[in-house]
């Protein structure tokens, strides 16, 4: 049987004198790094609140945001907590449901629901209060007072752009 030729190598390229640049590291930027923070923010304030006064995160968010601003429509709940419409709907007819909170149409506008909180409602919400303020001290204790008020308002400034615009 004859023998084959010999394969030459195809010509090696020489190394690169500059190395190929450096993928840019996506875990740096600062979105990617925010919603990690918020991920484990929220588990752990699910924890503690589900544990502490038996509401799941959006339930305690729903309570609050009525315990500060009073009787609100859905979609005013839905706007402040960061929720969708869909979620905050479900969340407070949980509420309902356990008696936290009362329901009562609009008179002039029978497509808005006004929302507030039973007296139940309002104990609950009472006996979170020191939970998210002990959670948040806990949260910022590393920091100096400057730098809390420099990162509240960096937060605030960037919380702004988005002012007037569903999450």
């Amino acid at each position: 049987m004859p023998s084959r030729p010999k394969r030459v190598p195809d010509e090696v390229a020489p190394p690169s004198a500059t190395p190929p640049p450096a993928r840019p590291d996506l875990t740096r930027a600062l979105s990617y790094r925010v919603a990690v923070l918020s991920r484990h923010l929220a588990r752990e304030a699910g924890r503690l609140y589900l544990d502490r006064i038996g509401l799941t995160l959006p339930q305690w968010r729903v309570l609050s945001t009525l315990g500060l601003f009073g009787e609100s429509g859905v979609s005013q709940i839905a706007d402040h907590c960061a929720m969708d419409r869909g979620q905050t709907s479900r969340t407070i007819d949980t509420l309902m449901q356990a008696g936290l909170v009362h329901l009562r149409p609009d008179v002039r506008d029978g497509r808005v629901t006004w929302c507030s909180l039973s007296p139940e409602g309002e104990r609950r919400y009472e006996a979170g209060l020191p939970i998210a303020f002990q959670r948040q001290e806990r949260l910022l204790q590393d920091f100096t007072p400057e730098e809390r008020e420099l990162f509240s308002r960096m937060l605030d400034r960037m919380i702004g752009r988005f002012a007037g615009k569903r999450p």
